[in-house]
């Protein structure tokens, strides 16, 4: 499994910042900056917490430390479960996250997926909010669905944009 794609996650969720639940955000700024300080075991004390609340700032970072091993144990399934939180929060680094983490799987199952959340980006996402929140030109992204579209089937790539009108349709609490 790669890392994660270089979106250092202190830039990330700064970034988002301001859509932090007031009440979590000097805790989730902590977090932010252990994070920065390279302390992840901290960032994880702190963060983990937050994400249980629901919070998607501190989920996106909890499930890049979980995807790297950085704080918490290497565990991909749980890196995906908390991007799959903040996914579903409308959290674009997460959606791409997932893309490429379910595109980079050995079975059919996650590539489908993977392409379900390309089509998502492509679909809900502006080209500025790809370059804001990806650090990634739109043709960078398309270059990368494409590709992964280039393995799959014709019936799955009509699954995947089943999937992903269903998950659009339901504001992202239906992305299975």
């Amino acid at each position: 499994m790669k890392k994660t794609p270089g979106i250092p996650a202190t830039i990330a969720m700064l970034l988002c910042l301001t859509a932090a639940p007031v009440a979590s955000a000097s805790e989730l700024l902590e977090g932010l900056l252990a994070l920065g300080r390279n302390d992840y075991e901290q960032a994880a004390r702190i963060l983990l917490p937050l994400a249980e609340k629901g919070d998607p700032l501190a989920q996106v970072n909890v499930g890049t430390m979980y995807l790297d091993g950085r704080g918490v144990p290497r565990d991909e399934s749980m890196g995906i479960h908390w991007h799959e939180r903040a996914a579903r929060q409308g959290v674009l680094v997460s959606q791409y996250l997932l893309a490429r983490t379910y595109g980079d799987g050995d079975t059919p199952t996650n590539a489908v997926r993977g392409m379900m959340w390309f089509e998502v980006i492509a679909r809900e996402s502006s080209p500025d909010e790809t370059r804001k929140w990806l650090a990634r030109e739109p043709d960078e992204i398309a270059r990368e669905a494409r590709s992964l579209g280039a393995r799959l089937a014709q019936e799955q790539l009509v699954r995947a944009r089943e999937l992903a009108r269903a998950c659009i349709a339901s504001r992202f609490s239906r992305c299975d």
